[in-house]
């Protein structure tokens, strides 16, 4: 896993880096911390990091950290972007970029606390994977790759972007290795990755591929609640 601290206050890095680095120890078994405290113009490289600690103020005149967060979440919408500023009075700005948290210079150790907990609990969720017997093979699967899970007759399918896996399942048995707040039933054929949607209309769901799934409805209303909540999760 691997962590980025973007800040120009070379002593704040130093204070900063080890409370970044008890975060990455207690929570990954594998991780880096890198620093870049100038030339903030190249972004491609920042899209190789998991985690990236920015921040807002920094000494060049054309790029602020509000700027490359825009980029990075382009680029990359599931980005983990964490500002880091004294500055409180942007907080609200920052929100139009959908970071995952805000940490105030001036109180690292309490929102640093915070900010382990909200880490753990999104890495957890995308790093869980289920176990299932495919073409007479174990199979792993992260379950992050799930678009969505279908019932036939005696079998199930995952769907992901690249593949689909077929094979024989209780559809309930499946349903239970999933984190309920992940994944949502929205038909008795169908159960929905959430993070994976697009749009909820009034008859259907459109989720990434563009595929369109028939809403049942005494599921509707479990749907949308289940949506707004991850919208407020990821904010």
């Amino acid at each position: 896993m691997k962590a980025l601290i973007i800040d120009d206050d070379e002593f704040f890095i130093k204070q900063f880096v080890p409370q970044v680095e008890l975060l990455m120890q207690t929570t990954f078994k594998e991780y880096t911390v890198d620093i870049i405290n100038e030339n903030f113009t190249s972004i491609k490289q920042l899209l190789d990091y998991d985690i990236i600690f920015l921040d807002i103020d920094l000494s060049n005149e054309y790029v602020n950290g509000l700027r490359i967060a825009t980029n990075i979440k382009e680029r990359n919408e599931n980005a983990v972007v964490i500002f880091v500023s004294n500055r409180v009075g942007l907080v609200h700005r920052t929100l139009a970029v959908q970071p995952t948290y805000f940490i105030r210079k001036n109180n690292i150790l309490k929102d640093m606390e915070v900010l382990t907990i909200i880490i753990k609990k999104i890495f957890k969720r995308r790093l869980d994977t289920i176990l299932f017997e495919y073409k007479g093979r174990k199979t792993s699967l992260k379950v992050s790759e799930i678009i969505y899970a279908e019932s036939l007759g005696h079998n199930v399918i995952l769907h992901t972007i690249n593949n689909t896996y077929e094979f024989r399942s209780n559809f309930q048995s499946l349903l239970n290795k999933f984190d309920h707040v992940k994944f949502t039933r929205i038909h008795k054929s169908y159960v929905i990755n959430i993070n994976k949607v697009l749009e909820i209309r009034k008859n259907d769901i459109c989720l990434e591929g563009n595929i369109i799934l028939p809403i049942g409805r005494k599921y509707k209303a479990t749907v949308l609640d289940d949506y707004k909540e991850s919208l407020l999760y990821d904010i």
